[in-house]
């Protein structure tokens, strides 16, 4: 048996922080560290399927100086996570490092009430898979470490090194035939600057999907932060289209039968090149192309460059 480096305490809110936190906390376990994890919010179904030994209730908590802290960014829902740095800062820990699953949105996970946060809330080290921004606060840019996403390295150990359980219906009956669309929350993160909403990009896949692949089975993968029934109004409005909706689990499962990936920014895109599948981000309506994902994802900016891979695919 290992000797113990030291405890780890690990937090993490959003699916994205939750997931590169389990693959950080499955690293530390191999180098001898002891891992308690404090997961919110979508996180703690992460956490559940993953390292449910790990978990503690917060009541539990307890910072010691000779801690290692890891920490998650959760975008618009990063509060939890710099509440707990500056605790941790507080109680004098030795090191605080927090992940970033995507290397976007830098200045918007150290905001508290629009103001970036000053140092109580800073980790010493934030981790990032490249670093596309530059902070408008010099104490943050300093703290970036370029650094892969330890969830990659992991999901192709855990997860795709053999197929998943087949445990849906439709993916039994569909597999290897149907798409997959995954949402996210744009508004939310990004507000209506972009051109874009989330219902107006699935709107204008599902407009696409009717004019060229009709017959094609779509599921449309909701992401974990957003409520069950978000898109069921627009979704009505194709009754011709043989739509699947998940609102919870089975990602791995979805992933890797899809035929081909389509969303906007997700993260779910990293997966999908590593399985590999044909993966594209929808940006119908922008007021220009953004390119923050992993190589080999195609921007597709019109409904029509929709249609052409659609029809490329078979």
């Amino acid at each position: 048996m290992s000797t113990i480096a030291g405890t780890s305490k690990i937090f993490a809110h959003d699916a994205g922080g939750a997931n590169a936190t389990v693959a950080q906390a499955h690293f530390l376990m191999r180098e001898g560290y002891q891992v308690e994890a404090y997961p919110r919010g979508p996180a703690v179904a992460v956490y559940a399927e993953h390292l449910p030994q790990c978990v503690r209730p917060e009541s539990a908590l307890r910072f010691l100086p000779t801690d290692l802290v890891v920490t998650g960014l959760s975008g618009i829902h990063s509060k939890f996570e710099l509440e707990m740095i500056r605790h941790a800062r507080e109680a004098g820990v030795r090191k605080i490092i927090s992940i970033l699953d995507r290397p976007h949105n830098l200045d918007l996970r150290f905001t508290r009430e629009g103001r970036l946060v000053d140092e109580p809330y800073l980790p010493d080290e934030i981790w990032t898979p490249e670093i596309l921004e530059t902070s408008a606060s010099a104490k943050i840019q300093g703290r970036l470490v370029q650094r892969a996403n330890p969830y990659w390295e992991y999901i192709k150990e855990k997860k795709y090194s053999c197929p998943p359980p087949l445990t849906d219906s439709f993916v039994r009956t569909q597999k290897g035939e149907y798409l997959l669309y995954v949402t996210d929350y744009i508004v939310e993160q990004n507000g209506l600057g972009l051109g874009y909403t989330e219902f107006s990009l699935l709107e204008s896949f599902l407009q696409a999907c009717e004019r060229s692949a009709p017959e094609r089975p779509i599921v449309v993968k909701l992401h974990p932060a957003e409520k069950a029934g978000k898109y069921d109004e627009l979704l009505a409005r194709h009754p011709r289209l043989h739509l699947h909706v998940a609102s919870a689990g089975k990602l791995e499962e979805y992933l890797y039968f899809a035929k081909a990936v389509f969303g906007y920014m997700s993260s779910v895109f990293y997966e999908s090149v590593i399985v590999p599948k044909p993966t594209f981000s929808v940006q119908v309506g922008g007021r220009e192309v953004l390119r923050r994902f992993p190589e080999g994802v195609k921007a597709l900016s019109s409904v029509a460059c929709i249609e052409q891979e659609l029809a490329a695919l078979g």
